[in-house]
């Protein structure tokens, strides 16, 4: 799964974001006491602008702080498949951006929300997205020449199931080991870096949705995973 360090960083830099913003608001604040220009309107606005990003602040850590309870004690409730995507997406921008990795998301307006456990989702495109830019990551080492990075995700509404798509140009995977990635302990990458328990759990996740994971991939050219989530009959 995503580390404790891929997982710090992104906090570090979603929290970074809005104390920013309250230690500006607070600076104009003291200039117009300063210079005897402030009203109370002024004051209002700026005041509900820190509180808004203390609000922000916490619901970030509360966020955060779930993956390190025990799973169980989650309940099952209705979840916005397009909206934890987005969720995944701001916590690891920081580690992207440092990559230089592009990642885009095109979402469909149409996805029902589904009946699950919204932090074990998460922790399902958590896993794929680091695994994804590790993959360019890897390519990036190996080989000589620069190329553009990017992972492109999408969610589709195909029949009667959602359709989740996680893209990457990495290194890709071998034809004759891509049958083994789903299996407990198996890892392509080198001693040391994964426990080859990432994808095993997270396809276990998913399927615990009803769903499926497919993957298809091409030595040097790239990787793409499908999630493949019933719609259930409560959400329609």
């Amino acid at each position: 799964m995503a580390g404790i360090g891929e997982l710090a960083t992104g906090m570090a830099h979603e929290i970074n974001q809005p104390l920013n913003t309250i230690s500006l608001t607070i600076d104009n604040i003291i200039f117009s006491l300063e210079n005897k220009t402030i009203t109370e309107t002024y004051l209002k606005t700026k005041v509900n602008k820190v509180f808004d990003n203390i609000t922000r602040i916490k619901k970030i850590i509360d966020h955060v702080r779930t993956f390190s309870r025990d799973q169980d004690d989650f309940i099952q409730t209705s979840f916005d498949i397009n909206s934890s995507i987005n969720n995944c997406i701001s916590m690891l921008s920081e580690q992207m951006d440092q990559k230089e990795i592009i990642l885009t998301f095109k979402q469909s307006d149409d996805i029902p929300t589904i009946i699950g456990n919204i932090y074990r989702f998460e922790q399902v495109i958590l896993n794929l997205l680091v695994n994804a830019k590790d993959a360019i990551d890897e390519k990036k080492k190996q080989s000589c020449r620069n190329f553009k990075r990017k992972i492109d995700i999408s969610t589709n509404l195909n029949k009667k199931h959602i359709v989740i798509e996680i893209k990457d140009n990495g290194i890709g995977i071998k034809p004759e080991v891509i049958d083994k990635v789903l299996l407990p302990f198996y890892t392509t990458k080198a001693p040391g870096q994964g426990t080859g328990l990432g994808l095993s759990i997270s396809y276990g996740i998913i399927k615990e949705l009803g769903g499926e994971i497919d993957i298809d991939s091409k030595p040097n050219i790239g990787t793409a995973v499908f999630i493949k989530i019933p719609v259930q009959e409560q959400t329609k």
